[in-house]
């Protein structure tokens, strides 16, 4: 690990010439500069670690097919890994930037903020990263650096790391507390279609995991637990109004998947896409099919914050607009108004809490932030045709 004085010299170097650094133990961040934060938030360093082969010389730089340049050398007092970078010869292009987003299985609709972050770093020329990567290593290993290798690259999937469902018996408390966290996040996650904040939830596993498995693990325990997983979230995607053709379409294509993953990377990549194909089918439901960017900002803000107490006012102020000008565009994009949708909204989710069969009427009605349960109570009825029990017998007897 670095001594402190050490960091802030890294962090003098990066700021004097534009180029991030991270520091890493096997999978383990140890260390970013400030420059790196913005690239950091898309997991683009340590997914060019792992793509890496295993065995890395003393000093290398390598380049990625859409011509992303980084290098890197080893730390010999301490064994982690120093990359540098990664950086473009000249600006990004937004054909560029799609790419590496869909090597990193993100949104390409968040092309244009990724191509801004990467062209804050500097440019530079590969002989200066080869300079670079000499004086580096000189610094940290007070020896004059070896031959720096070129390297190939070749993208590896992205796999989520291990998540805590596979429990030590000396840890199955804290460990099965912790997969229960795990488990109802992503579930939140599929049922309100919040694909961007499921993506970085998987990325903040990988970067807080070692990756390591336990000594007893069982391959095929977690290929039975990620079956169970495609199930729960199949019905959840179909009970939120997705098609069921398409639902079923998509749990069987994994099906066959996860039946010929060979090994924990592959299994646990597959978990990611099908969390993520779930979420994106849901997504789409959720999204108002209006073209007015006000409408889709309000049905957006609404579904992230449903359990809160929202009114126009509120809604407008967290948009930056006047409540009439936001009211008079919803109304004008959707027919309808924004206080009936924000309503609607509300029992649907409603009809999902007593579906649970966890929680009361009263409950359900504090939790939703309703002014009584008598008003919830007929809300509901005049929403849904029935009474939340009404509603919540007739579920249980389909």
């Amino acid at each position: 690990m670095l001594e402190n004085l050490t960091r802030q010299e890294l962090d003098e170097y990066t700021l004097a010439t534009g180029i991030p650094i991270h520091i890493f133990y096997e999978q383990e961040i140890r260390y970013s500069s400030n420059i790196a934060a913005q690239i950091q938030l898309y997991n683009l360093p340590l997914y060019l670690l792992s793509s890496l082969p295993k065995e890395l010389p003393d000093t290398w730089i390598t380049t990625t097919r859409e011509n992303l340049y980084f290098g890197g050398l080893r730390i010999q007092e301490t064994g982690e890994i120093l990359l540098f970078g990664p950086f473009l010869l000249t600006d990004c292009t937004l054909k560029q930037a799609k790419a590496i987003l869909a090597r990193l299985g993100q949104e390409k609709r968040d092309a244009m903020d990724f191509r801004q972050q990467l062209n804050l770093i500097q440019h530079i020329g590969v002989p200066q990263l080869r300079h670079h990567v000499s004086l580096l290593y000189l610094l940290l290993n007070h020896c004059t650096a070896p031959e720096i290798s070129s390297i190939s690259f070749t993208w590896e999937h992205l796999v989520p790391a291990q998540l805590p469902v596979i429990l030590n018996d000396e840890d199955q408390d804290k460990n099965a507390a912790q997969s229960a966290y795990v488990e109802d996040h992503i579930v939140d996650c599929v049922r309100h279609g919040k694909t961007d904040e499921l993506v970085g939830f998987f990325n903040a596993i990988l970067l807080d995991s070692s990756g390591n498995e336990p000594d007893n693990f069982d391959l095929e325990l977690r290929r039975g637990y990620i079956f169970g997983a495609n199930t729960m979230l199949s019905r959840v995607a179909r009970a939120e109004g997705s098609d069921l053709a398409t639902v079923n379409t998509i749990s069987d294509y994994y099906i066959d998947q996860l039946l010929h993953a060979k090994n924990v990377n592959e299994l646990n990549y597959l978990f990611y896409q099908f969390s993520t194909h779930y979420t994106e089918e849901v997504r789409k439901l959720k999204t108002l099919h209006t073209n007015s960017m006000i409408a889709n900002q309000v049905n957006a803000y609404i579904q992230s914050h449903i359990y809160e107490k929202l009114s126009t006012t509120r809604i407008a102020d967290a948009l930056g607009f006047s409540n009439s000008y936001v009211c008079s565009e919803f109304k004008k994009a959707t027919g309808t108004t924004i206080t009936k949708h924000l309503t609607a909204c509300k029992i649907n989710e409603a009809k999902y809490l007593l579906e649970r069969g966890e929680y009361s009427a009263t409950e359900i009605s504090d939790m939703l932030q309703f002014s009584s349960v008598t008003y919830f109570c007929n809300t509901f009825k005049k929403y849904s045709g029935m009474t939340p029990l009404e509603w919540k017998n007739k579920q249980e007897a389909i």
